[in-house]
């Protein structure tokens, strides 16, 4: 301050951390270029030209990045830096491209033809597949959906439209969308041989060899990082924590408890159940007591839904060692009894919102409703238990939660 310059900021901080852990990347991964250049063209004298300059380049890149630092980004050496990564770039894009116009042989390359480039492009396709289907789209669709109604409703309980915060909001899903799609990437390459053993999953890009267990790590530690990061740059600090809790919590506890006992479902519902608490928190800077039957409401949902699955793929999971409650119970009565129990406090904390005055009497009766109908085949199933009714407890779970959420947007936007 004495100096007259304006203070620092911690967004100014992170980036510049960030510059230069990116630029120990970049760096590393020239050495890389140069040295497999070198060493796969010993024979060939004229492109070791190319990994020569590169290697200049670099070299003067990094003084310029310490002078430009010692000079306070003195105009000059600033400009030389950008040109300097400029040429960088340019060489590197060169020299790879050389290497693989000498590494296909001349009648080779005379013979590629649309059928060819068409192969590599449904490979291209193939593997864009996988990724998506690594970060399974249907459960981060209503991770969006539930962090969504969360913000909304800490909108209205703030007295502010959403209008007015829809960046604010883009940022919030895109970041959630990030983190969510990595931590299920990074849950399927930690069990991804478990999942080979079991016919549901199989399939799955990583046990199927869709994948690589490489290819699914780096990608899941790049997009839940990416978007930790997104986060606390974009929405909150508070935020980013929230999520990075909900990451460490999913991979760091309960994936590894699924197969050491059969209380794991519970510990992994609350992870589950904190995208709305997420939505909330970034709408309004802090949490409030309504936030929380948002949250028990996700949790509960999770027990009639997950142990549903549980007993139609009972057998499955014995086969790859997860512990599961159905696996055991042979009768179905302790399965049966949680699915009603839960079922039963998921329609009463539903019915709360409405005491908490989230929601009007004309969501507490149409919510009622559905409730009573969601009760009924909870009941149904509970009654001798097998796997078609455990099916149709599975599709009326399915079918309840996304219900609900409009019911309770349409009241909030209707007669709130």
């Amino acid at each position: 301050f004495e100096s007259g310059l304006n203070p620092v900021t911690m967004s100014q901080v992170v980036i510049h951390v960030l510059h230069r852990l990116a630029a120990m990347g970049v760096s590393a991964g020239i050495i890389g270029l140069i040295v497999n250049a070198v060493r796969s063209f010993r024979t060939n004298r004229k492109i070791w030209v190319l990994p020569i300059v590169l290697a200049i380049l670099l070299g003067l890149q990094l003084t310029l990045a310490a002078f430009v630092i010692w000079s306070v980004r003195s105009p000059l050496i600033t400009t030389l830096h950008v040109w300097t990564g400029a040429l960088m770039l340019g060489t590197s894009v060169f020299l790879t491209l050389r290497c693989y116009r000498l590494m296909v042989l001349p009648q080779e390359r005379s013979m590629l033809s649309f059928t060819e480039a068409g192969i590599g492009f449904n490979r291209i396709k193939m593997k864009l597949v996988s990724y998506k289907e690594l970060t399974k789209p249907n459960i981060n669709l209503l991770v969006l959906v539930a962090t969504f109604i969360g913000f909304y409703l800490g909108l209205v309980d703030k007295g502010e439209s959403l209008v007015s915060h829809g960046w604010l909001l883009f940022h919030t899903l895109f970041g959630t969308a990030c983190v969510s799609g990595g931590v299920a990437a990074l849950n399927e390459f930690i069990e991804r041989k478990l999942d080979g053993k079991m016919n549901r999953t199989k399939s799955r890009p990583l046990p199927s060899g869709k994948l690589t267990g490489k290819e699914g790590l780096i990608f899941g530690m790049g997009i839940s990082g990416f978007g930790i990061l997104y986060l606390f740059l974009t929405v909150s600090f508070a935020v980013s924590i929230l999520a990075l809790l909900t990451l460490v919590m999913y991979l760091g506890i309960y994936t590894p408890l699924k197969t050491r006992t059969v209380w794991n479902t519970f510990v992994g519902a609350v992870p589950g159940a904190l995208p709305p608490v997420g939505g909330w928190l970034a709408a309004q800077g802090k949490l409030a007591p309504e936030v929380w039957i948002l949250f028990g409401i996700l949790f509960l949902w999770q027990m009639p839904h997950f142990f549903s699955i549980a007993w139609i793929y009972r057998e499955d999971y014995a086969r790859a060692g997860f512990k599961m409650i159905p696996i055991n119970d042979e009768n179905g009565r302790f399965t049966s009894w949680i699915i009603v129990s839960f079922s039963v406090a998921l329609i009463v904390c539903s019915l709360l919102l409405a005491a908490a005055g989230l929601a009007s009497k004309v969501f507490l009766i149409s919510s009622s409703i559905a409730g009573l109908i969601f009760l009924f085949v909870a009941f149904k199933t509970a009654n001798k238990i097998n796997s078609q009714k455990a099916k149709q407890l599975l599709i009326a779970t399915i079918f309840y939660l996304p219900l609900l959420l409009v019911l309770l947007i349409a009241d909030v936007v209707l007669f709130g």
